[in-house]
């Protein structure tokens, strides 16, 4: 069952019983891939596997009978109806840390949720999660409309009790969209459902893109604000386009509505200012293609003498790296450091925009050209995390 490699695997530790012992151990979770030609079943699974040793310690597929799907679409058989070749995003997947759930996409535009909580495999869940063509059935003319979900989804706690909130968006740059379909970008809350027992997705916002442009990134949130790329494909064969910064409120602020996409891209990187938060920044004639999270900080020096033996004071590092046998051979202390600026950094392609002051690293030729959107400071806040009783 497995296809055409796709999926990027995701990396945890989990509590669970391996060879009938409880123990912790570190788990592969990858999507099936893509489909194969003349085999239906391929690449319709998810595989969880042991790191160590690659025992596969659960599947999920068709024939397996452990696919919960309840989703409403039109058309829709039970089970996998497309191939799972999207890459798969965890929690938690931090060092040490224990694995509880995990989500993918399809082929199809659908989102799926692992259930791995429970320390006996066989106890493990997958199930049907959210669709982002809820307007197209999952028979032949409505596939052809669908667009696959193989970016990771993005995971950020919520501002509703602690909620997870997912955002999860279709599209392949390599594909260009059909004339008649969009891709598509969606966060959900992750909410407890009493009646059926299981987590169901609740609907924060929806977005379709306009006809053309391409979802081209993962998602990144940070300061309660989604990060993402898309490009505007160009005219005829040759043109470039116009590449896309979006921010977004990665919740939205109408807990009813689910058309509420809130601009949180700040133009100029200052919260102080106001009504200058738009839901993206163009970039003309750029191929925008992924983003990265960047803060680099900042270390300044401070001309010194090489004493260390004076007044018990250690000894410092001169300019040149090289301890002198004297003293009073000039060196430097360290003086002081900055945190320095978050910002988003774009590659715009050999013809996009390029931001003053990004340069190529140290040693290495020009890596094509670059910009970056400055992002205010994120909130800081205090967080109890102990109770004590003090009787003096």
């Amino acid at each position: 069952r497995l296809g055409n490699t796709f999926s990027s695997p995701v990396l945890a530790n989990s509590f669970f019983s391996f060879n009938s012992v409880l123990q912790d151990r570190a788990l592969v979770v990858l999507g099936g891939g893509g489909a194969i030609r003349d085999d239906a079943q391929a690449g319709k699974a998810i595989f969880v596997l042991d790191l160590d040793t690659g025992t596969v310690v659960r599947e999920f597929c068709n024939s397996c009978g452990n696919v919960l799907d309840n989703s409403p679409a039109q058309a829709n058989t039970p089970g996998f109806d497309c191939a799972l070749e999207g890459s798969v995003t965890a929690y938690d997947e931090a060092p040490s840390a224990q694995l509880s759930r995990a989500f993918l996409g399809d082929a199809c535009g659908q989102l799926w949720r692992l259930d791995l909580r429970a320390e006996n495999p066989e106890d493990w869940t997958v199930s049907f999660f959210a669709d982002l063509y809820p307007d197209q059935p999952l028979d032949a003319a409505g596939l052809a409309l669908r667009r696959p979900i193989r970016n990771r989804p993005a995971l950020a706690t919520g501002d509703q009790n602690g909620r997870f909130v997912v955002i999860a968006a279709t599209g392949d740059a390599n594909l260009a969209t059909p004339i008649d379909s969009t891709d598509r970008i969606i966060s959900v809350s992750e909410v407890w459902d009493q009646e059926s027992g299981t987590f169901t997705a609740a609907t924060n916002w929806f977005h379709s893109f306009q006809t053309g442009e391409l979802f081209t990134s993962g998602v990144v949130i940070t300061a309660k604000t989604a990060y993402f790329t898309t490009e505007l494909v160009g005219a005829g064969q040759c043109g470039i386009g116009e590449g896309r910064l979006w921010g977004v409120h990665f919740t939205g602020h109408e807990m009813e509505a689910i058309d509420d996409v809130e601009p949180a891209l700040d133009l100029d990187g200052n919260y102080i200012t106001i009504n200058d938060l738009v839901l993206y920044r163009p970039f003309d004639d750029s191929e925008v293609f992924g983003l990265s999270l960047l803060q680099t900080p900042s270390c300044s020096d401070a001309l010194t003498n090489y004493l260390p033996w004076a007044n018990g004071i250690g000894a410092v590092v001169p300019l040149n790296s090289i301890f002198p046998t004297g003293a009073g051979t000039s060196g430097a202390s360290f003086a002081g450091t900055t945190s320095g600026s978050l910002e988003i950094v774009v590659q715009t392609g050999a013809a996009g925009e390029q931001s003053p002051g990004l340069s190529p690293p140290n040693g290495a030729s020009g890596t094509g050209n670059k910009a970056k959107q400055t992002l205010p400071p994120p909130a800081r806040f205090i967080q109890s995390i102990g109770l004590g009783i003090l009787f003096d």
